[in-house]
């Protein structure tokens, strides 16, 4: 470069993981698929809401819970890629349910799935959208049961390719810690000892302080019986 130019450019940095090329890379990445989960959210609401409603729906979600924290502040962490692939889930499993026998769906939907829990292991709760989406009754969760049943195939396909996305995440379990299997929340719950007042108020991690939208919803359990 000329004298006196700049030189921040140039590869210059060590390749270990953490120096100016990685860590701007890491957050960049994590603004990306914040902003692709707003996009796949909103299309996967455009099936059944006006525009305005999408609007205040991501309005508040957006200010309303601690994802714009995770979208622009610590996009290194878990949360903006959960909140990609959750969207890409709300969008995926309606489509699904329309075409259960297609190979597209089921491959698309089998990788989502594989590549929410390689983020973060306990993301595999978010599969009960799939497991019970139209379920409002008994005989709805038997009616859901015997689609799985029919469409066996294509959740044999699904199954095969959230493990191919998986066995990356086994493979490197093994090798760290001997085993294909590890509990990483071994020590996280404690259920004896819920701290009730801090899950809800707590200014750390308290539910309604990092999701002050949430109080109306609460409020709405009220209707709900």
């Amino acid at each position: 470069s000329p004298p006196g130019g700049f030189t921040w450019w140039r590869f210059n940095h060590p390749m270990d993981g953490y120096s100016f090329f990685y860590q701007h890379g890491a957050g960049l990445s994590g603004i990306f698929y914040f902003l692709c989960g707003l996009t796949v959210l909103k299309k996967a609401m455009e099936r059944y809401f006006s525009a305005g409603t999408i609007l205040a729906s991501l309005s508040a979600i957006l200010f309303g819970t601690s994802l714009f924290n995770y979208g622009v502040g610590e996009t290194v962490m878990s949360h903006a890629y959960t909140f990609f692939l959750v969207s890409a889930l709300l969008y995926l499993v309606p489509a699904w349910n329309m075409e259960p026998g297609s190979k597209r769906w089921s491959v698309l939907l089998g990788a989502v799935c594989g590549f929410l829990v390689l983020v973060r292991t306990l993301n595999i709760l978010f599969f009960v959208l799939f497991a019970f989406f139209g379920v409002y009754t008994l005989r709805g969760l038997v009616d859901r049961g015997l689609l799985f049943w029919r469409h066996r195939r294509s959740l044999f396909l699904m199954g095969m390719m959230m493990l191919l996305v998986f066995t990356p995440q086994l493979a490197m379990w093994k090798y760290s810690a001997g085993s294909f299997f590890v509990n990483s929340y071994r020590d996280y719950f404690r259920f004896t000892s819920p701290h009730l007042f801090d899950l809800f108020f707590g200014l750390k991690k308290g539910l309604f302080v990092w999701f002050p939208i949430l109080i109306f919803a609460f409020a709405g359990l009220y209707e709900l019986r």
